[in-house]
């Protein structure tokens, strides 16, 4: 019989849920993710066998532990207490955030009376199916199957595939499939004697549309600034071009250098101070260059784990933030067909079970080709782009292995300085990378471990000819560990090994190497191994303490660097009534290798020798649910970064703004003439001298879920992020003191939907006659528009939809008297089958 036909909330659930009409709005009990089937004792019972248990589901949806409440003796209580230990839950939510929930689950095991063959015997059938949602062909697991024959009535439940069988008697019968997230479906079918009917039921599901964005606190509840950008298909966020990975941009604490350029500066660092990463391990480009999308196919992500500091000892090397794309593994039959084709690139994936071997493959790729759309932003560059994904799981998420194969490569052009606009383009830049993650997973009762080795290849190709090449290898392990019921043990080791080779026949190049941190040779090596290890302590439901430490060495071949980063965080509920009020801290210190001031292919951990960055910094905060789906989360921060090297800076010294080069075209950054030898030494000393800095801010971020109605959130990030420099504080040269983004999505009649989105984003600091950071480039104000309508025809789904960032023509001030202004509009189709 089904889960959700049996589920009951006890009255000790934890939290007590109130009675009140308003907290049964904002009460949404667990929903199962996952459950075996519970196959009965092959026993000759003359009576039904009940069994009932308690199961407790935790903050993560994880079943903690089974007690059993009403026995059906063995071994009937064993099936079901081994199968309940194994299920897995969407964890429930009181007011919008995770609360741990106890749940009845009865088990009832019908009278198996060995068959007798007489001629008095009423004449029954056989009805056997496949419950599918329409459009996506989803198999809807362990959904309840009700049959009514006469005042008679039976139940089932649909198995992993969807699949149910169930011996009924001659004649017609009413079928009617409940399942969570679908619509109620009734069907009547008649069956002959002795007939096997084999039926495919599709289930219209509740929200008629593929497109879902959300964006959670973290379920564990155990971070204190991380958010979750989960969903398992494409993201609507207008202006992100339904790209979950874009989403980051409109959470608290990211600005960027410039709205075409991927590349976020989170909480005043620069972008190379900023994990961007796969599964936890690095990847030098998160995003395709210019306003193309992430590297990877948003069906191959789970979730996006963002952290804007204070994160946990499991991420090590960055004293910025972190953005991690969250892989999921393909269940053993799932099949899927994913195209999607716009005016900036064409893509898609197929999914397939292999039988013969247990597993499933998946092959995705997108070819982009935006060249026209960005004329209209800037005729003098052109792009191209494209990525590809292939990747084998076997199992499932919890026990299993997986091989992943994955890369991309841009192509930038521009029209060569001096000539028209409609002169020929030529090679500009070049950006590649390869990789293979090989992955391995178990989880027992108490211990669960996770171990991944990715191989990587890096290379980036500059107009000049010169190159930038790495080989990496990268093992990451990690292990879970229940000591207590209420204390876990987590521990892991990561490890690097890198080679980087530059190569140019330019003049000059020694400078060059000696930018890159290479000390004008050739190529160079770097070795690394962390361990870490923390304990989280939950003594009840209302406190969370997690303390830790990750220790991190480091070798080239001549010089050794260990960081030894101790964190400490802590979550406390001051309570739990209609409103659900926790606060947090967090502190911690941090270190990473200097790496250059944005991502580059080729270009990760250089200028070794000149030690470590490190960064302390501390976060404090309160968390609110108000009912009706309505949070807020509200942070403040302070962090202290010394040293800084290859910091992001493009604003000139006074002398250059009171001398400026006779030449200098405008653009983004004040251009500095080859021959102007001592304005590029000054500009590399400063790149290449040992910094002190310190960012601080409050972050609001209020958001609305709902299944049905308008969702969205509103962030605000008040900040300032400075630099010491001759004994006074100069603001960051990409400092934003006010950032705002207002996200909202409403469901319209007839599966439209309409998304809008509003960003207001403060100038960045300018260099004057009257000295540094004097004055500031004007607000960027920008509102980006996408509309979807989506059509469903039992095995397929199509949606069509516009996308226009930048409706208005906002003027983005890139320097003085340059100022940007771009529309970018696409139209596509996205299909399932």
């Amino acid at each position: 019989m089904a889960l959700s036909a049996w589920v009951v909330l006890l009255a000790s659930a934890v939290p007590e849920v109130p009675t009140s009409s308003t907290a049964t709005i904002g009460f949404v009990p667990p929903r199962l993710r996952y459950a075996p089937v519970l196959v009965p004792p092959t026993l000759t019972t003359t009576t039904t066998r009940q069994v009932g248990v308690r199961i407790r589901v935790d903050l993560d949806g994880e079943v903690e532990r089974v007690t059993l409440t009403q026995s059906g003796g063995e071994p009937f209580d064993e099936v079901v207490l081994h199968g309940a230990a194994n299920f897995s839950f969407f964890p429930g939510r009181y007011n919008g955030a995770p609360v741990p929930v106890d749940i009845q689950y009865n088990q009832s095991f019908p009278p198996q009376l060995p068959r007798v063959t007489t001629s008095t015997r009423a004449p029954t059938g056989l009805l056997a199916g496949e419950l599918v949602e329409r459009g996506t062909r989803r198999p809807l697991a362990f959904a309840t199957v009700l049959i009514t024959a006469g005042q008679e009535q039976q139940s089932t439940s649909s198995d992993e595939a969807g699949r149910f069988e169930l011996e009924l008697p001659a004649g017609e019968v009413r079928v009617q499939i409940l399942a969570t997230g679908n619509r109620a479906f009734v069907q009547r079918e008649t069956l002959a004697p002795n007939q096997r009917l084999e039926v495919r039921y599709l289930v219209d599901p509740e929200r008629r549309h593929p497109y879902e964005v959300v964006v959670t606190d973290r379920v564990e509840r155990t971070e204190i600034a991380q958010t979750i950008l989960r969903g398992p298909e494409l993201k609507q966020v207008p202006g992100t071009f339904g790209d979950p990975f874009r989403v980051v941009g409109t959470l608290p604490g990211v600005s960027s250098m410039m709205s075409l350029l991927p590349f976020p500066i989170v909480r005043g660092s620069s972008p190379g101070n900023t994990g961007f990463l796969i599964d936890g391990v690095r990847v030098p480009l998160l995003f395709h260059l210019l306003a193309g999308p992430s590297i990877i196919h948003p069906e191959l992500i789970d979730s996006i784990e963002f952290a804007p500091g204070a994160f946990g000892v499991d991420y090590g090397g960055y004293t910025g933030g972190i953005v991690d794309g969250k892989t999921r593994p393909a269940r053993p039959d799932e099949r899927r067909v994913d195209l999607d084709v716009n005016l900036f690139q064409a893509g898609g994936l197929i999914r397939e079970p292999l039988p013969s071997l247990g597993g499933t493959v998946t092959v995705a790729g997108r070819y982009g080709f935006p060249g026209l759309i960005l004329s209209l932003a800037s005729p003098r560059v052109s792009l191209q782009y494209f990525d590809y994904q292939a990747r084998y799981d076997h199992g499932d998420a919890k026990n299993g292995y997986s091989v992943f194969v994955f890369g991309a490569y841009d192509a930038l052009d521009s029209v060569p300085t001096g000539l028209p606009d409609d002169a020929p383009k030529e090679p500009l830049l070049s950006f590649q990378f390869h990789r293979l993650d090989l992955q391995y997973r178990h989880k027992a009762d108490r211990l669960s471990g996770q171990y991944l080795l990715s191989l990587g290849y890096d290379g980036s190709l500059s107009q000049e000819e010169a190159t930038l090449d790495s080989l990496s290898a990268t093992p990451r392990l990690r292990w879970s560990l229940g000591l207590l019921e209420e204390l876990e043990f987590r521990f892991g080791v990561d490890g690097l090994f890198r080679k980087a080779t530059f190569t140019t026949g330019l003049e000059g190049a020694g400078e060059v190497a000696d930018l890159l941190g290479l000390d004008g040779e050739p190529s160079n090596a770097l070795y690394s191994l962390g361990g870490l290890a923390e304990f989280v302590w939950r003594p009840n439901s209302d406190l969370v303490v997690r303390p830790g430490v990750r220790v991190d060495g480091f070798y080239d071949g001549l010089t050794g660097q260990v960081g030894v980063d101790p964190r400490l965080s802590a979550r406390y509920r001051l309570w739990d009534d209609e409103q659900t009020v926790w606060v947090k801290a967090g502190v911690g210190l941090y270190h990473q290798p200097p790496r250059f001031a944005i991502p580059v292919p080729g270009l990760d951990q250089i200028a070794f020798e000149k030690g470590l960055l490190e960064s302390a910094q501390t976060t404090v905060g309160a968390e609110l649910a108000l009912g009706a789906g309505w949070t807020v989360d509200v942070q403040t921060y302070f962090n202290w970064m010394d040293p800084i090297l290859y910091d992001v800076q493009i604003n000139p010294n006074v002398d250059e703004v009171l001398n400026p080069a006779p030449t200098a075209p405008p653009g983004i950054a004040p251009a500095v003439l080859p021959e102007d030898t001592d304005g590029l030494n000054d500009r590399l000393d400063r790149l290449l001298a040992p910094a002190t800095g310190r960012s601080y801010g409050a972050e609001l971020l209020l958001r609305r879920q709902s299944d049905s109605g308008i969702t969205g959130w509103l962030s605000y990030t008040f900040s300032r992020s400075e630099r010491l420099r001759d004994d006074r504080w100069i603001s960051f040269d990409f400092d934003r003191t006010h950032l705002l983004n207002l996200v909202a999505s409403f469901p319209l009649p007839r599966s439209w939907q309409l998304g809008v989105r509003a960003q207001v984003q403060s100038g960045r600091p300018l260099t004057t006659t009257s000295g540094l950071a004097e004055a500031r480039t004007a607000t960027f104000v920008r509102f980006d528009l996408r509309i979807d309508k989506t059509a469903i025809w039992n095995d397929w789904l199509l949606d069509f939809y516009i996308d226009i960032s930048n409706a208005i023509l906002g003027g983005e001030e890139l320097a003085p008297e340059n100022t940007l202004r771009y529309v970018i509009p696409t139209v596509g189709f996205r299909g399932l089958f």
